[in-house]
């Protein structure tokens, strides 16, 4: 293939590298993506029996629930990779392999990409513009995982809810500015110790700055999820407090689904300063609570003692 530079170095997922990863080489392994000049079919190591019927199974129109669903697949996984193709762009996103242990007896298929070198697809009329992979209709039939995800978006409340949750989990706290931050000095580095133009940066930067967001509030309405609402959560000086499972210090900004629940608590080393939350025009009682989402919210712990608040600010960081 054509040069792509360093930064494209990855490695060779095949049998190698299934036993340098887990000590042993019985699997199922197949190319989510084959070449129409390859006489190969899909499945590169272990029985394709496996695969095919998998294959035929996730192309089937018959209802599906969302616990056969997690019998067969790791669901969590299968979502995952339909965010980050839709955030990252990627262009050339049905490349990688999917596996299933013949080891163990529970194994469900999960999916390993690959070769996402075409991704941050940039567009000159702004790269916040960009529509997201993905959430075109007439991809969902092309590959198994979009199958599996499209029928399910349709029939179960359960899998909406879940890929709901992981939606707002990633672009609330995973993609935190300190996150993109890092990212664009870790670009820049590996550039410059190779030797390379960094200019590629005026361009990648604005894409990791306006797309999360845009993204975000994209997928929500093409796959009908509903407005979203913002939430403050002021966090006053020296406190730790959890949004979502996430520890935070700093004043916290994030972009909910009406309906979705919000969930505040506090470590246990601050648990007995936090006697209450202001949640609105509400305030509900206890260090721990949970919140159903249906406007525009601002939120503050109330504590024992009387301190001072942090004002909001627009980044959010999650401690690591």
């Amino acid at each position: 293939g054509s040069f792509r530079s360093e930064l494209a170095v990855i490695e060779r997922l095949d049998r190698q590298w299934l036993l340098s990863h887990y000590g042993h080489d019985r699997f199922s392994m197949a190319r989510t993506k084959v070449n129409k000049h390859e006489d190969e079919g899909p499945v590169r190591h272990g029985p394709p029996e496996a695969y095919l019927e998998f294959d035929r199974w996730a192309h089937e129109d018959t209802p599906l629930d969302f616990a056969e669903l997690s019998r067969r697949v790791d669901v969590d996984n299968l979502v995952r990779w339909v965010h980050l193709v839709q955030m990252t762009g990627v262009r050339d996103f049905r490349q990688g392999v999917a596996l299933l242990d013949l080891t163990d007896p529970e194994a469900r298929w999960y999916w390993v990409p690959w070769d996402l070198n075409v991704s941050l697809a940039i567009s000159r009329r702004g790269t916040h513009q960009i529509q997201p992979y993905l959430v075109r209709p007439q991809l969902w039939q092309s590959d198994n995982r979009l199958a599996l995800v499209g029928r399910m978006l349709h029939t179960s409340d359960e899998f909406r809810s879940f890929y709901s949750t992981v939606l707002d989990e990633i672009y609330n706290h995973r993609l935190t500015d300190s996150f993109r931050r890092d990212l664009l000095e870790r670009y820049r580095q590996t550039a410059e110790r190779f030797g390379r133009d960094t200019s590629f940066l005026k361009r990648v930067r604005p894409f990791l700055t306006n797309r999360p967001e845009a993204v975000h509030r994209m997928v929500r309405e093409r796959q009908g999820f509903g407005a979203t609402h913002r939430v403050h959560v002021y966090v006053p000086y020296g406190l730790e407090v959890e949004i979502d499972g996430f520890d935070y210090r700093l004043p916290y900004d994030g972009l909910y689904t009406e309906g979705s629940r919000l969930r505040l608590g506090v470590g246990q080393a601050t648990s007995s300063e936090v006697v209450a939350w202001q949640v609105g025009d509400r305030r509900i009682e206890g260090p721990e609570v949970e919140v159903v989402i249906g406007r525009p919210l601002n939120v503050r712990p109330i504590l024992r003692r009387e301190t001072s608040f942090a004002g909001p600010r627009p980044s959010s960081t999650p401690i690591d």
